[in-house]
């Protein structure tokens, strides 16, 4: 059938759009397909627009087979330096063809090239994949139905296809395929606007009754990742889905799906790859100001009840004895009431019953314990107090008005809190108790007025309405938050210690005889190693950096079950800050595509309600990763050569942080061949040749004869398990590749119990690199690029002479 036939057909008449799109979708779905690529060269799609309908069927798709077996000449690529874009070639028999090459594909993490006609795959996760054309369900049904014409218009490759119609065929799997749907958050995350703090749901009017973009109910402005305010421009309800609960290191928690996605010092990372112990980038201090009018608030029902005074907005008066209430309150079937025993308690209740409710509160004191009880009756205020502020210590809750209100009322409500609080280690606890809740929500007031916090658990075995309290302890960086009770005002301003920050730009080192040469020493290092610094040593040598950005550690992720799951459209940015933490919110386009129709492709697809997708523009990113055996053409390759029965070797005298070690490597014509290790103590340091002599029992020991006639039987008597194996493994890498930058990279990364050991032979084999051998990266010094160069086993720069042995 040509298009108007097929659209006429007795066919298309039984199945509604719905229906149409339900076939894709469980096509997809039953083709076991590891990932969803509707813009991929290689898979086979087929849009029909026409007549009101926007179904998507599938002429053909791509399937990948886990684990296969590799042909005997597929040469695999092994120790890939995903972030370098390099990799080995384990070569299996024979001479390596020449005819093809591993290329990198999509993103950092797979590699793909066509041998003897089939598509193979390199994941970083799941090693090697196979790929095989499938036919889809869709397609099989319309066969089976005799109603299949692959000539028809409708059906073709996604590459025949324009923008639009890529953007109608995501739009269907953002609909029916549930990993199209990323980034979104549980409905109660509360998140930061210019009108004081909002559930992400309640930025609403209602709650959406399908999924798709929605007004927000005012104009808000929201925080990005560089603290900048930006306009929210849509919500999005992504319906709801199966989520994870990040919780980082100062107890924060957000729910969230698993492709919700956080920047961390290594870039953005989906919480399906974050792993405990990841550092992810918080912004404390840029605070959006809540709007200064105060808040309304409801009043409680007097209905057959006596009346009593009670304030129709939220004053700061309000708010300090709502905290207070919620540290030491109660409510019995008739009252409600404060317990103190602290005069200057005593005086705050006596001063707020008044000008909150118009009429003293009744006081009776236990004459055991001196405890004061300050108490109302009235069945109306019991009410109101348990429906908005909680009905017991275990589901006492900030009321939401709070989290709109001016900074000063913030402030009261805190003071007020600290009735349960107390001093530790110099910083004041404002809260410790049983609910959960009050102790998140404090922890959100303390970040709007820009204090970090941290947030604990504990078990209390003797608990009657709870096992665990909850601890909110702020670092408060002033005195605004005044306690109530004078013997807790004496807490710390100095902030939290040892915080870290993100530092890319390495300093330029002083003379040695600067007198904080060794300060501004360790702080390069620590920028080359990973590029985080503590804030106190930055401080130290009044460096500038963004006193803003700091970092938090992932220390749980677990299932959540099922949320209704939220997100956000921002105006001129992809992020926005979730609790301080930085979150984020791809269609392929020609290199040469215009900037108008460019932004055009965003607002069809917004039409569309597609949540959100990434584009790609062509040659924008580097796609190939360097073969190293056309690096290191020239070297051979030893892992095919029978090791002779003796091999000459050097001998080096290695020292890492105090400790000596000796490491042999054995030489095959001057090659690095092996190589051993272990402490020493017992070797001379003229000694600087030998051999290395293979053992004939028992097999795979190793003696060697030094040239002062020393002999070590075996070689790794020195040595655990654990270094044995690395030495080994070591030994087999130099071996199998002659890209000695890449084995000495990967044992400098080695950490815990066998760094020192790591250390000391990267250090040995970093003398058996070529002069002149380029490496990757910027001079620290004076940032220029590809000056670096390997020179007498020490990085060097061509055009500053700078040396990182120096």
């Amino acid at each position: 059938y040509d298009e108007e036939q097929y659209l006429r057909s007795e066919f298309v008449k039984t199945l509604n759009p719905e229906t149409f799109d339900m076939i894709a979708a469980y096509g997809i779905r039953n083709s076991h397909l590891t990932s969803i690529q509707p813009t991929g060269n290689s898979s086979c799609f087929a849009n029909l627009v026409s007549g009101g309908l926007e179904p998507v069927f599938l002429s053909g798709y791509v399937r990948t087979s886990i684990q296969p077996v590799a042909p005997e000449k597929l040469f695999l690529p092994t120790e890939i330096d995903w972030e370098a874009k390099t990799y080995e070639i384990q070569w299996v028999t024979g001479t390596p063809e020449q005819n093809w090459q591993w290329t990198k594909e999509g993103d950092e993490n797979l590699l793909a090239t066509i041998f003897e006609d089939k598509t193979w795959k390199f994941d970083r996760s799941r090693g090697l994949l196979k790929e095989e054309w499938v036919e889809d369900y869709g397609v099989s049904y319309l066969k089976k139905e005799k109603k299949w014409n692959p000539d028809a218009q409708w059906a073709s490759f996604t590459t025949d296809l324009d923008v639009d119609a890529h953007v109608n065929t995501m739009a269907i799997f953002a609909k029916w395929v549930d990993s199209a749907i990323s980034k979104c958050v549980s409905e109660d995350t509360k998140i930061y606007t210019d009108q004081g703090l909002y559930r992400i749901k309640d930025l609403l009017n209602e709650k959406p009754n399908k999924e798709g973009f929605y007004d927000p109910k005012r104009n808000f402005t929201i925080l990005d990742e560089n603290g900048e305010h930006q306009k929210i421009k849509k919500v999005y309800y992504g319906g709801q889905k199966y989520t994870k609960e990040v919780t980082f290191s100062n107890g924060m928690k957000i729910t969230c799906s698993e492709n919700h996605k956080f920047k961390t010092n290594s870039g953005w990372l989906a919480v399906k790859d974050l792993t405990i112990g990841d550092k992810v980038q918080q912004r404390i201090g840029t605070i959006l100001t809540p709007t200064n009018s105060l808040q309304s608030c409801d009043r409680p029902d007097w209905y057959n009840c006596i009346e009593y005074d009670f304030p129709a907005v939220m004053t700061k008066d309000l708010a300090k004895f709502i905290g207070m209430w919620l540290a030491d309150g109660f409510t019995s079937d008739n009252s409600v009431g404060i317990v103190e025993k602290d005069d200057s308690v005593r005086l705050e209740c006596e001063r707020l019953f008044p000008v909150i409710f118009g009429t003293t509160a009744k006081i009776s004191t236990d004459k055991r314990s001196g405890v004061r009880t300050h108490q109302i009756h009235s069945r109306a205020l019991v009410k109101y107090f348990r429906q908005h502020y909680g009905k017991d210590c275990v589901s006492k809750t900030c009321p939401s008005q709070i989290f709109q209100s001016p900074r000063e009322v913030i402030i009261e409500f805190l003071a007020g809190v600290t009735l349960d609080g107390y001093i530790q280690q110099d910083n004041l606890v404002l809260y410790e108790g049983y609910s959960e809740g009050l102790a998140l929500d404090i922890s959100y007031l303390l970040h709007i007025l820009g204090y970090e916090y941290w947030l604990g658990t504990k078990y209390v075995k003797q608990g009657r309405k709870s096992k665990f309290s909850y601890c909110i302890k702020g670092y408060l960086t002033d005195k605004q938050i005044l306690p109530i009770e004078t013997h807790k005002q004496n807490y710390t301003t100095r902030g939290q210690r040892n915080r870290q920050t993100l530092i890319s730009t390495p300093n330029k080192l002083p003379k040695s005889n600067h007198p904080q040469y060794y300060s501004y020493r360790n702080l390069r290092k620590a920028i080359m190693r990973d590029g985080l610094v503590k804030t106190s040593l930055l401080d130290k040598l009044n460096y500038d950096y963004d006193p803003e950005l700091s970092l938090c550690a992932v220390t749980s992720i677990v299932d959540d079950g099922k949320h209704d799951l939220y997100d956000l459209e921002i105006e001129n940015t992809p992020s926005y800050l979730i609790n301080g933490i930085v979150s984020h919110n791809t269609i392929n386009l020609p290199n040469d595509y215009p900037f108008e129709d460019f932004k055009q492709v965003y607002t069809k697809a917004w039409k569309r309600g597609i949540k959100g997708f990434t584009t790609y523009r062509a040659g924008t990113m580097a796609s190939v990763l360097a073969s190293q055996s056309s690096l290191d053409e020239g070297h051979k390759v030893l892992a095919d050569i029978e090791r002779p029965k003796k091999l000459e070797c050097d001998v080096h005298h290695i020292s890492v942080k105090g400790e000596k070690y000796f490491v042999l490597v054995g030489l095959y014509e001057d090659q690095p061949y092996e190589i051993f290790a272990g402490k020493n103590g017992f070797i001379g340091k003229q000694v600087k040749k030998g051999e290395i002599i293979r053992m004939g029992r028992p097999k795979g020991l190793y003696k060697a004869v030094l040239e002062d006639g020393l002999e070590i039987s075996p070689i790794n008597a020195t040595c655990s398990a654990e270094e044995d194996a690395l030495t080994r493994m070591a030994s087999l890498s130099l071996r199998l590749s002659s890209n000695m930058q890449l084995i000495v990279q990967q044992l400098e990364k080695v950490k815990g119990d066998m760094h020192c050991l790591a250390k000391s032979m990267s250090r040995a084999i970093k003398k058996y690199i070529p002069d002149g051998v380029k490496e990757d990266g910027s001079c620290p010094e004076c940032t220029a690029k590809d000056s670096l160069i390997r020179q007498e086993g020490c990085i060097t720069c061509t055009q500053c002479a700078y040396s990182a042995c120096l």
